[in-house]
């Protein structure tokens, strides 16, 4: 994932990738809006189904992923990326 973030409203513009092998780094998609409200992603690609959400807890900025990956398997999990 790779995009920037306004810190004073909290909004933020991101594109979501996946490395899958054979293909190489594949974008599945942006995020655009604010992380108060959180902001979802629905997946739909040939290599991959689920979805990604951005959110704020407290003061982190978190990335729930529920991913299913051809060839890899299903990604399951919650991540802190920073604090703010």
């Amino acid at each position: 994932m790779k995009g920037t973030l306004d810190t004073s409203k909290l909004d933020i513009h991101a594109q979501f990738f996946v490395r899958v092998p054979l293909w190489g780094l594949v974008q599945l998609g942006t995020f655009v809006g604010g992380l108060h409200e959180g902001i979802g992603l629905k997946i739909k690609f040939s290599v991959a189904d689920g979805a990604v959400r951005l959110y704020i807890k407290d003061k982190d900025v978190r990335l729930n992923v529920q991913l299913g990956v051809k060839f890899i398997g299903h990604i399951n999990d919650d991540v802190k990326l920073f604090t703010i």
